[in-house]
Order: C-alpha cells, then structure tokens, then sequence
C-alpha cells in the first residue's frame, strides 16, 4: 500500500475534529437507504462485522435489530468513541482496531460485513481494496452477504472540480479514479485526504474478482434516499 496515501487518511480520521464530528454524527442513526438495504438484506439477525465503523453510528442502530456486532477503524480516537457510546448506552459491541486491509478474524465468523459510510474508497490502489473484499468473503459464513456504499465518479468528480477541493498530488502514483482532496469535510478543511471515486462497471468486477455473488447495485436514490445519485450501493453474496 502506497504508505503516503494511506497516511493521509489515517491523519484525517485520527483527527480530534473528525472524531468530534463523528460523535456527533452517531445521534443521526441509519441513513434512509441504509434503513432499506439493512431490512431487506441483512435478515435475520447473525453475526455483523462494520468495517471503517466511525464512533458507531451504523453499530449501535444494528445491535438494536438484533446483530451481535463487531465494529473495526484504523483511528483509535473514532474506538474510543465508539466503545465509550456504547459502555453509556449498555450496548455490548465490540470495537477494536483494524489496519484497513487486513481481518483478524477466523475463516467464517460472520453471516454479515458491512462497508458503509465509503471506507472502502479510502483505501489506495486496486489490489488492496480487492484485498479487503477477498478478506471479507474469507471471514463471511456460507451464503453470508457484504454490504457496501461507495462513491460515484460520474457525479462526484464534477462536484469536486466545482467545489475546488482537488489538489495536485505530488509525488504520489495515482491510479484512475483517485483523488486527493481538501476542504470536502467542514471537520478537516485544512487536511488532505485520499479517495477512490467508482464507476458501476468497476464496482461490478471488483465484486466479481473477489468471488462474491453480485445480487444488487443500485444507487441509494434507488433505496429512497432522495438525491442521492452520488453513492453505488452493492449487495453481495458469498
């Protein structure tokens, strides 16, 4: 992994703003396309693992519908956070830190992994994200589904152009569909950060590489979250 990119993410996320901003987040729950997609495919209730969990916003909803839930960050500020929330709320998650590539866990220890919030696009370079996926078909149970939310090239490039928040990237290999941003989050307008926008056919063969069943990609304007043409969702099964 290019290690200049990653840090990026990593002083971006670490960041006490960020964490802030993420605590805050937690009070909003599940977003209306996550509500969706987590009634129609994440039934009945098993074994979840969140991936780039945040301070536990998706967590603590999915632990109320019944899942016993794991949750993994690189940022053990958004950890603290998260098991902090969860200690005062008498939820019994597990949080704990993760390098972003790599699951410590045996083989088929979940019947779900869940990718939200697009952690995924945070990764740099293809054959790490492929990874990743393949780690999560190594650690989902037979029949198990993954779950993810990444942004969309088509219409995020041209907001980023827009809005002025692509920088050069010096010194760094970038591979099509890579950005390093600044001042696209109010909480870390100052810090740079790296992110992999995705187009549908991209979305599909990166599923299809990794060995998951493809069962749905949609937008999440096509799971009622209106105006939302800016994020593929992609359901999966092992």
């Amino acid at each position: 992994m290019d290690n200049k990119l990653f840090n990026m993410v990593k002083r971006r996320f670490c960041g006490s703003l960020e964490v802030k901003e993420y605590r805050r987040r937690v009070r909003r729950g599940l977003l209306t396309w996550e509500k969706a997609v987590a009634l129609k495919y994440l039934s009945p209730p098993g074994s979840l693992l969140d991936i780039g969990c945040g301070a536990g916003r998706e967590a603590l909803v999915l632990y109320d519908m019944g899942h016993t839930v794991v949750g993994v960050d690189i940022s053990p500020g958004m950890i603290e956070a998260a098991k902090s929330i969860a200690h005062e709320e008498g939820k019994d998650i597990t949080f704990c830190l993760c390098d972003g590539i790599g699951l410590d866990f045996p083989d088929s220890s979940f019947q779900y992994v869940v990718i939200w919030g697009q952690a995924l696009g945070n990764i740099p370079g293809h054959s790490n994200r492929l990874h990743l996926l393949s780690e999560c078909l190594r650690v989902l149970k037979l029949s198990g589904r993954l779950i993810f939310s990444v942004h969309n090239r088509d219409v995020c490039e041209p907001i980023a152009y827009e809005k002025g928040w692509v920088r050069e990237a010096k010194d760094m290999l970038l591979e099509d569909g890579d950005f390093i941003l600044e001042g696209d989050a109010p909480s870390a307008s100052d810090t740079l950060c790296f992110w992999h926008y995705f187009r549908y056919d991209e979305v599909v063969r990166l599923c299809e590489e990794a060995g998951f069943l493809l069962l749905e990609c949609k937008l999440a304007s096509d799971f009622g979250q209106k105006g939302w043409d800016t994020i593929w969702v992609c359901v999966c099964e092992k």
